[in-house]
């Protein structure tokens, strides 16, 4: 019971994460990429939410002193022991699907004939610059060079979707 009880929890999230993750968009176009031009690609991120975590002084510390005098000791009543930062602590956890264009997803060497042989995976993500200096902070997002296109042609521009963005390359050894 113990056992089917954890499958069943695990089979909710997990459809849960499915319908809420983009994971069905991101697989029919990688789909179509793999039957027309040989290479579909999905991408998948791990988004943790983390706030800073408190826990009660354990019992078992030598050192119950700290800037603002004695902390608990055994023997005294719960309602007196002070509370101390265990680190972070996870609220949620999220694991988005992206769909990469075959286009923007590299391996390294480029001349793997089998995905063995691949030591390095690369995707290339197209980012304005708000979501540059939300990504890297506000001194790397301002010096990160931005694709400007000559915008003499409106229609072009208007059907261009990477004007005026950045062209950044996530590497990921494998």
């Amino acid at each position: 019971p113990v056992g089917r009880g954890a499958a069943q929890i695990l089979e909710r999230a997990l459809r849960n994460e499915v319908e809420i993750a983009g994971y069905n968009d991101a697989v029919a176009h990688a789909v179509k990429d793999y039957l027309l031009p040989g290479r579909g690609t999905c991408w998948v991120r791990y988004e943790p939410e983390i706030e800073a975590g408190v826990s009660v002084v354990d019992q078992g510390q030598m050192d119950l002193t700290d800037t603002q005098g004695e902390l608990s000791t055994p023997d005294d009543t719960p309602e007196e022991e002070k509370l101390v930062e265990t680190g972070d602590r996870i609220l949620r956890e999220s694991t988005p699907v992206d769909y990469i264009h075959w286009k923007d997803f590299y391996t390294f060497p480029a001349n793997s004939r089998v995905f063995k042989e691949v030591v390095a995976g690369a995707k290339r993500v197209h980012m304005t610059r708000d979501m540059l200096k939300k990504r890297f902070g506000d001194e790397i997002g301002r010096v990160v060079p931005i694709n400007q296109q000559d915008k003499k042609n409106s229609a072009e521009h208007i059907r261009d979707q990477f004007n005026d963005k950045a062209e950044v390359f996530e590497i990921w050894c494998l």
